[in-house]
């Protein structure tokens, strides 16, 4: 192994050795989506249905796809959905797509009733929750150009659809992120993660995930599957706790 990969491969286990739970920045390892192109599902023009925890969602792979799929986190699988499934319900549109207080310049593209008297719209670049009287709550950045959105029926979870083929969960209150999920093309292969790299996945769904580093100088990045950590990673105990903790570092006691 070259002594870069060396370097980088030794910094990322000491990182997450000695900081288990902490967060990837720009000086440290991060967790990056490496799916091939035309593996991740196109949330455009679809619908985002979830259940009363959010813990359990539909949609559909492709907007010319008229079957539709549900993924339930506790059952750690994707099924194709045969008839209706009532403990699942549709977003509630805000009359109109309301320009977010905390950034006037970022043009909403979905919005959402919070069953509060409030708003959570999307955009290219920021999820936004906004009051009833049209004040900031918070803003949370996004990896990827939002395409749906929705809440949890109890509203203690944002459930929003990514242009990077991702769903990703959002504590209601906060705007903190709790959990991503990466449904490959193909239903049997799917990985879930949460901030810190903890991961659950299906067969071959790990593939589509990878740490990656900057090595010294700006010179290169360095990757590596996230399977090479399963000995510490591979926790589907945390991903299955996390929507209900509705915070990592609890999820992990």
């Amino acid at each position: 192994m070259p002594a870069s990969m060396n370097h980088a491969l030794g910094l990322l286990l000491a990182l997450t050795v000695l900081r288990p739970a902490a967060r990837a920045d720009e000086a440290g390892p991060a967790l990056r989506l490496v799916a091939p192109k035309g593996t991740a599902v196109d949330f455009q023009g679809s619908s985002l249905w979830v259940d009363a925890t959010g813990s359990r969602v539909r949609f559909s792979y492709a907007p010319s796809d008229a079957s539709l799929a549900a993924f339930a986190l506790g059952e750690r699988a994707v099924k194709r959905l045969t008839q209706a499934d009532s403990r699942l319900h549709a977003p509630r549109p805000a009359s109109g797509c309301p320009v977010p207080p905390q950034a006037p310049g970022d043009a909403c593209r979905v919005a959402v009733l919070d069953g509060e008297g409030g708003t959570v719209l999307g955009t290219d670049r920021a999820l936004y929750s906004i009051d009833g009287h049209g004040g900031p709550r918070w803003q949370t950045p996004l990896p990827a150009p939002i395409r749906l959105v929705n809440l949890s029926g109890d509203g203690r979870l944002v459930v929003a659809a990514l242009g990077d083929g991702t769903l990703r969960w959002y504590a209601a209150q906060t705007g903190e992120a709790l959990l991503s999920w990466f449904p490959h093309r193909d239903p049997k292969r799917w990985v879930a993660w949460t901030p810190s790299g903890f991961y659950d996945a299906a067969a071959g769904g790990e593939a589509a995930l990878s740490w990656q580093m900057v090595r010294p100088a700006g010179t290169g990045v360095d990757s590596f599957p996230i399977e090479q950590f399963q000995d510490r990673f591979f926790r589907p105990d945390v991903v299955g706790r996390v929507l209900f903790t509705l915070d990592e570092r609890r999820a992990l006691e």
